[in-house]
């Protein structure tokens, strides 16, 4: 690994350390992951200091010594929502003013887009390029694919020694991202509490008259009666579309089998969104075989052959839903976020947008390790990594860097929340990334309209979210990976089908002929005989 050699001065740097302290102790090798989180003490003890202040860095600062001794420098993968190459060196900088003072790492970041980073985390991967540092998403990039691909280090001991303290900040739900025991990357530490919601460009609605029917709607056809009347009055947007994952509807772990919003059937897929849905008791079946889900393709499919759906999203591997959106492409999209969703959502559309909730996704070890980040196995120097995140979840300043740029060029604060500089908007600003991807969420300032004390609501939000049986279970792929492989490849042909409604019945039945010929049965029952022995083993 290089060394920078250069010794750091006296410099005191002020840094950030949330309070919260679990009593779970760090697992051992070979000891089993502990059960579901208790919610009460997590309550009582984990609250963020945003709970405690204005803004989340207010007054809470301790000082700490600086960084004596050389300097390692690693290589870190992110995903990013800008792509301004002097912004992205100017953020690179000012973390580095930080992180070398404080923790003694340099860090050279490259930031990609949503659509790139899932391309080039693959080759990233299969070539051992020494990254040092990536970011967990989905696809190629989730947490299942790359445990169950060998390529993600077992990082238990080294919490202990390099990242204790944020080990302690976010022990109720670490474990998620762990398999028999031991864990293999770090959640973002956010409000996994989240709910699915139709996401809609207010402007439109206003110009059409609906904004009132748009805010009280409760089901589907109320929905499809504003799509209609989108493609009729202004023929060149789609009413709704299909981002880079080729998805209309959710595949988190919700059914829409009836026309009311209330009547959502819910079920943990414990990590595999197209092929599993389970009964809350430890049974596994087909998703694509169960009535109720078929009638939901179906919905999407007539959404489809009215033209409502845009109709290259086949083809759509690179935008994402909010880039469809701030280009003009689309009206709506229907997404996963949490509370707040309107400012977020309006920061990367740069349109004011009008979202209502269909329903609240149950708390999973698939929604709380849906992003976040890993050291891969191949990394150089995998202590100094885990410095470096530490610092990251704990560095109120290091959060608002990697996740607004720097303060006075990308974004200023005023009455404690973070803002636009003058002259500058969402599709001027030079860095602006996503404050749920990585890093510690509620060490983050909160965005204009949101309010100074919008991180604690959000924690007492994530207190409140309806928990899965099953969080903290994570299904162990190492001999499944072929098998996975197999079915993925099946997936990745007709997902964009089945989920943007272009199938058939004849696409229908193909899709689980295959599933059949690449022995889906057992694998399935692979799920389920680990469950079950998870069950056993936690007492749950």
């Amino acid at each position: 690994m290089k060394k920078l050699h250069k010794t750091i001065g006296l410099l005191l740097a002020a840094v950030f350390v949330l309070t919260a302290v679990s009593a779970c102790a760090m697992p051992a090798a070979g000891t089993p992951a502990p059960a579901a989180p208790a919610q009460e003490a997590a309550a009582e003890e984990a609250a963020p200091a945003a709970a405690e202040a204005e803004a989340p860095a207010a007054e809470a600062a301790e000082e700490a010594a600086a960084w004596e001794g050389d300097i390692d420098t690693i290589e870190v993968a992110l995903m990013a929502n800008t792509s301004n190459e002097d912004a992205f060196k100017r953020v690179n900088d000012a973390a580095n003013a930080i992180t070398e003072k404080n923790c003694g790492v340099h860090a050279d970041i490259t930031f990609y887009s949503f659509g790139d980073y899932l391309a080039q985390i693959g080759l990233m991967m299969a070539s051992g390029e020494p990254v040092d540092v990536i970011g967990i998403a989905f696809g190629p990039a989730s947490f299942t694919s790359l445990t169950s691909a060998g390529q993600l280090m077992d990082i238990t001991d080294l919490l202990q020694e390099e990242g204790k303290e944020m080990y302690d900040l976010m022990a109720d739900y670490i474990m998620a991202d762990s398999i028999n025991g031991r864990i293999f990357a770090l959640p973002p530490y956010r409000n996994y509490a989240s709910s699915l919601y139709i996401i809609m460009r207010t402007d439109i609605l206003e110009e059409l008259g609906l904004l009132e029917k748009a805010q009280n709607m409760k089901t589907w056809t109320e929905y499809e009666e504003i799509m209609a009347a989108v493609k009729e009055n202004i023929p060149n947007i789609s009413p709704v579309c299909a981002g880079s994952n080729q998805v209309i509807m959710t595949t988190v772990g919700d059914v829409f089998a009836e026309d009311a919003f209330a009547d959502v059937i819910q079920f943990d897929n414990l990590g595999d969104s197209l092929r599993i849905i389970d009964n809350q008791d430890g049974h596994i079946t087909l998703l694509p075989l169960n009535e109720n889900k078929k009638k939901e393709y179906t919905m999407v499919k007539k959404w489809y052959d009215n033209d409502w759906i845009n109709k290259d999203s086949i083809f759509n591997t690179n935008d994402s839903q909010d880039t469809l959106m701030k280009n003009g492409v689309t009206f709506s999209s229907i997404q996963v976020s949490e509370i707040g969703v309107e400012i977020a959502k309006q920061q990367l559309v740069n349109y004011p947008v009008t979202c209502v909730e269909i329903c609240q996704d149950l708390l999973t070890s698939t929604s709380v390790n849906k992003f976040g980040c890993g050291i891969p196995v191949k990394s150089d120097d995998p202590e100094a990594a885990m410095r470096w995140i530490n610092e990251f979840y704990t560095n109120p300043d290091l959060e608002n860097i990697l996740t607004f740029g720097v303060e006075g060029s990308d974004y200023v604060v005023k009455d404690g929340e973070a803002t636009y500089p003058d002259g500058v908007d969402a599709m001027t600003v030079g860095f602006h990334n996503s404050d749920f991807v990585v890093g510690n969420y509620f060490n983050c300032l909160p965005w204009e309209g949101q309010g100074a004390d919008f991180r604690a609501e959000a924690y007492e939000n994530l207190k409140a979210a309806p928990i899965s049986p099953y969080l903290g279970f994570a299904v162990d792929q190492s001999e499944l990976a072929n098998a996975m492989s197999a079915l993925n490849a099946i997936d990745d042909e007709f997902r964009g089908q089945l989920c943007g409604g272009m199938w058939t019945d004849e696409v229908y039945d193909k899709y689980l002929s295959q599933l059949n010929a690449a022995d889906v049965d057992s694998y399935l029952q692979a799920y389920e005989d680990q469950l079950n022995a998870w069950i056993a083993a936690t007492g749950e």
